[in-house]
């Protein structure tokens, strides 16, 4: 039988059977039995289950590697037939700035990186301003997060991978520089 209680402390008794013995823990109960051999605990799947998962979720997404777009197999420049465009401003977002406690899919320090509006809405907490500035890349923050390697606030993003490349940020900032319109 599990149940589970409030009780922070470890407590080990032997129960009225033979060889029985349990433990209760803070989160459940624990039955040890030297008849089955068989240790017996509600939340240990769980806890495996879960960290299985967690972990998963975290090197898929913070892999230390940038996929950013602007970079062939070979390394060789592809950009020559990207248009700074919105769109294309949105695929290097999607595929470098994702993943959890990023910035697409959620709002972390005042900055969200999916959709339109949310890139150029958006006000970065470090900067107290919008980090979109039409018309104005060199002094825009976004531009400063993924440009300098000694950002003015914080540190480089992405966070915890490579830079994007030399082509995507050029592409960002030919965006902004050309109005950071909704094409």
């Amino acid at each position: 039988m599990y149940k589970h209680h409030q009780n922070k402390t470890r407590i080990i008794t032997k129960g009225k059977y033979k060889d029985h013995w349990s433990i209760k823990s803070n989160t459940s109960i624990c039955c040890l039995s030297m008849y089955n051999h068989k240790i017996k605990d509600s939340t240990s799947w769980f806890i495996k289950a879960a960290s299985i998962v967690v972990l998963s979720i975290f090197f898929v997404s913070c892999s230390s590697d940038s996929t950013s777009t602007g970079m062939d197999d070979n390394g060789e420049n592809n950009n020559m037939d990207r248009d700074p465009t919105f769109s294309n401003v949105q695929t290097i977002l999607n595929s470098n700035c994702g993943g959890s406690g990023c910035h697409i899919g959620s709002r972390t320090s005042g900055v969200r990186l999916d959709g339109y509006d949310n890139v150029t809405g958006s006000e970065g907490d470090q900067y107290g301003e919008l980090i979109v500035k039409a018309n104005d890349a060199a002094n825009s923050p976004i531009v400063d997060k993924i440009s300098s390697s000694d950002p003015d606030f914080g540190a480089r993003m992405p966070f915890g991978r490579g830079a994007l490349s030399s082509s995507d940020i050029e592409l960002i900032k030919q965006w902004i520089d050309n109005g950071a319109e909704n094409n």
